[in-house]
């Protein structure tokens, strides 16, 4: 019997415009990402991970457009051997078992920050899925790494994002190592991470401080004018020049050099407060970090803070950037922003002791 080859074509052709609708409803990117599957979900097994889509003590409950969200935070030491799995899911409501009424991600400006790094470590490596998205340096045992949500791993869409972090050199990462914090569209600074200790907002991150004193990230600089041109700063101990940009812009040689021979006589800077040649310095980059307030911008200070002629642009720290002598770190007071420069550039200085 033969088959009448217009109804084959009719059904060729009804076959074909329900993929053209399918893909036009789903994208193609389904036909290509179908059977992966979020380390997420309950039969996660796109890396053989178990359910990652909720650490305890890691939910943040946020407002995102007048509406109540819950924002999971991820870092885990037990997915990857001496590194750590990174993941941010939001969902809207509280209380919600994972995968349920997963929205979005709000954070914007997500920063990965590493401290407390052995002498082993000189960086940190950022897989995105199986893909490396580069190596970042290591000064004075941390890094600070900012990625763009087009670097992560997309789960699921725009609704989860995750990374793997391992070690570079000798050593490995663990849980209390990483803190992980983005802004959320209001300003408001979110941190996920026991590097973050149980806080949700507040300031950047702020390792221990040589003046004394113990740095919070959750708390920010406490400050008291000692009326001679010079600020203290109570939370850490260190004595901060009141003129953030009283030299100018130079190299960093030059305003290595200006720093040493700062003196209290009320020649310079409107300093008086009987200092010698010799006790002040530019700041190390964990220092300048101390004074930051993640919350504001332009510049990322404290509001009231006693400082005058702050520059919204990039000062020069002390710290070496390790890979290359010829550079050093600097942080961008517009935002905050941590990064090296070399050393031949032109920055301002801020003086402290």
């Amino acid at each position: 019997m033969k088959k009448d080859c217009r109804i084959q074509q009719s059904l060729v052709w009804a076959v074909v415009m329900v993929v053209v609708i399918v893909v036009s409803l789903v994208g193609c990117s389904w036909f290509e990402h179908k059977d992966e599957q979020s380390p997420t979900g309950p039969a996660g097994s796109a890396i053989a991970l178990g359910n990652y889509a909720q650490q305890p003590g890691q939910s943040r409950v946020v407002t995102v457009n007048g509406e109540t969200h819950q924002l999971n935070g991820v870092v885990s030491g037990s997915v990857v051997a001496g590194g750590l799995y990174v993941e941010i899911n939001e969902q809207n409501g509280t209380g919600k078992a994972p995968g349920v009424d997963q929205v979005a991600v709000s954070l914007q400006d997500v920063k990965l920050t590493f401290t407390g790094l052995s002498a082993g470590v000189s960086g940190i490596r950022v897989l995105s899925n199986t893909t490396e998205l580069g190596t970042y340096a290591a000064a004075d045992g941390s890094v600070e790494i900012a990625l763009s949500w087009a670097q992560w791993t997309q789960w699921f869409g725009p609704t989860h994002y995750a990374v793997v972090c391992t070690a570079v050199g000798s050593g490995s990462l663990t849980e209390a190592m990483a803190g992980v914090a983005g802004r959320l569209p209001s300003g408001e600074v979110v941190m996920f991470g026991k590097g973050f200790g149980s806080g949700t907002t507040g300031g950047g991150t702020c390792p221990p401080c040589p003046g004394g004193g113990t740095c919070n990230p959750n708390t920010l600089p406490t400050f008291v004018n000692n009326n001679n041109g010079t600020i203290t700063d109570t939370r850490t101990g260190l004595i901060w020049l009141q003129h953030a940009s009283c030299n100018g812009a130079w190299n960093w040689a030059t305003q290595m050099a200006w720093a040493a021979g700062l003196v209290g006589n009320g020649t310079m800077c409107g300093l008086n407060d009987g200092s010698t040649a010799g006790q002040w310095r530019l700041p190390t980059v964990k220092e300048l970090q101390s004074l930051l307030d993640y919350t504001r911008s332009l510049p990322a200070l404290p509001a009231g803070h006693p400082f005058t002629f702050v520059q919204n642009n990039v000062y020069w720290t002390s710290t070496d950037f390790a890979p290359n002598p010829a550079g050093a770190w600097v942080v961008y007071l517009v935002d905050g922003l941590v990064y090296a420069d070399g050393k031949t550039g032109t920055c301002y200085a801020w003086a402290v002791r």
